[in-house]
């Protein structure tokens, strides 16, 4: 009996959903460095720089087109029973969206060189910008499906699209590859969009089997109260682009599109190893929604907090983890293509531990509902941010824009935590005790990898990192019990 109510709570429910998310995450990530590897070695560095931020601009032109409605199902439909109800919303907001998707589609290609020009500093790509707004509008019906899933805790069905969806990509380059000795950048793109094609016809469906036989009607106005949530986020969205962005593209106008290459390939490469922040960020928002609507505010902060920790305990030991077998990985990804880049590997990875903690710190925004701080702190940082990359990256290059972009991801953070605090009426506590426990771990972890690490081949790289794993849990493990903490 005791064992069966061990696991059984939404404490267990959290930590399953988290689960199969990562494992998700992390067949997702083995899939989709498959793709990074085969992209990395046959594309030159500019075009596969236009091919990371035409798919990385698709995370950020969704939201946009959808008004962000798949943050506000989380909002609202978290605790919602009423299958009718659902069925309505959905695809009242769908049809909302559709219409912006058309004439998101009629835009981009009445505007194709220039947008091209002030993207990738050449009118030569304007073909990827034809095909751009197709790609963003089909993975923004499938962002809206899985978002839909998602609020309702029907995670493993947005999981096993992930998979199915990295799958395909992978298997369609190595088929590529195989078969054809010249890869072009237009064969690239079209594949991708074909491949959303396929994702955002099978999401449409899923939710449609989920709600066959459920009545619904147009509830257009019934929306009033997603509009408010909603579109004071716009112009976030818009600075946020402008915050993740800046720095690539002025590097390109600065530098060239090569040098931007080479940031693409190493952030990729680290955004890639950090799969448990998209799995954590992905998790939680629906269950702090429910506790909040349930009134259930020290639960909010009891996750919150544990997120932290969460991204703490697995953050640095990444960092300090891919420094260290670097060589092995950037060699194995890039055939030669590309140099070891530590300095940049650290900045980035900082950079994401703080994005992390600022996507969990954000949730208290979302809850309160005073969305409009958004714009004001990313007003701030944007301000911040294009100015530090036109004073770093002449002095640093690339370096420079990933400096800039770390103290842009710190700023919001912290920004965030405060105002999201406030709004909410929580006091939501950073653990300095946890991150300090973790940082010293890992550094320790890191040394002894390099005792180890020879850059001698695979098996001298996989027992490198099984040695720094099972070192740095069953040191923090050992930690713990010592002096009687929990790990999270």
């Amino acid at each position: 009996m005791r064992l069966t109510a061990k696991f059984k709570g939404e404490k267990w429910t959290f930590a399953s959903d988290l689960g199969v998310k990562t494992i998700a995450e992390i067949i997702n990530a083995v899939f989709g460095i498959l793709t990074f590897g085969i992209l990395s070695r046959t594309l030159p560095k500019g075009d596969y720089a236009v091919v990371n931020q035409f798919i990385a601009l698709g995370a950020l032109i969704t939201p946009i087109i959808l008004f962000k409605f798949n943050s506000a199902f989380c909002v609202f439909l978290s605790s919602e029973k009423d299958k009718s109800v659902l069925k309505s919303r959905f695809f009242t907001s769908l049809s909302i969206s559709a219409i912006l998707m058309v004439v998101f589609c009629f835009l981009m290609v009445l505007g194709n060189s220039l947008l091209s020009k002030l993207m990738f500093d050449s009118e030569q790509y304007k073909d990827v910008v034809n095909v751009m707004g197709v790609y963003f509008s089909l993975l923004s019906i499938s962002e809206l499906s899985q978002s839909f899933f998602r609020a309702i805790k029907h995670m493993k069905k947005t999981s096993t699209l992930l998979i199915i969806k990295t799958a395909l990509i992978c298997v369609s380059f190595f088929a590529y590859v195989s078969m054809s000795d010249h890869f072009s950048l237009t064969n690239v793109v079209l594949i991708y969009t074909g491949i959303e094609l396929v994702m955002a016809s099978v999401s449409i469906i899923l939710v449609a089997v989920f709600l066959r036989g459920v009545p619904m009607k147009w509830e257009f106005h019934a929306l009033k109260e997603y509009y408010r949530y909603s579109l004071p986020l716009m112009p976030y969205l818009v600075m946020s682009w402008i915050n993740t962005f800046v720095g690539r593209f002025i590097v390109t106008h600065l530098m060239n599109l090569e040098e931007s290459g080479v940031y693409s390939f190493n952030s990729s490469m680290v955004t890639r190893a950090f799969f448990l922040s998209m799995a954590l960020s992905y998790t939680i928002f629906p269950y702090v929604s429910k506790f909040w609507n349930l009134g259930q505010k020290d639960k909010v902060v009891l996750y919150l907090e544990k997120a932290f920790n969460i991204s703490f305990y697995f953050g640095f030991p990444i960092m300090f983890g891919l420094v260290a077998t670097a060589p092995t990985i950037v060699g194995i990804l890039s055939g030669g293509n590309y140099d070891v880049q530590p300095l940049l590997i650290i900045i980035l990875a900082l950079g994401l531990i703080f994005q992390l903690m600022y996507a969990i710190s954000s949730n208290l925004i979302d809850l309160s509902r005073k969305t409009v701080w958004y714009n004001i702190i990313f007003l701030i940082t944007s301000l911040i941010n294009v100015g530090l990359n036109y004073l770093l990256i002449p002095m640093m290059g690339i370096n420079g824009a990933a400096l800039a972009l770390l103290v842009n991801y710190i700023l919001q953070f912290a920004l965030t935590l405060i105002v999201g605090s406030r709004s909410a009426g929580l006091r939501v506590r950073i653990s300095l005790k946890h991150a300090l426990v973790y940082v010293g771990t890992s550094v320790v972890m890191y040394f002894l990898t390099t005792l180890i690490y020879h850059n001698s081949g695979i098996l001298n790289f996989a027992v490198t990192v099984i040695v720094g794993a099972l070192f740095y849990f069953a040191a923090t493990f050992g930690i713990s019990k010592l002096f009687k903490f929990k790990l999270f």
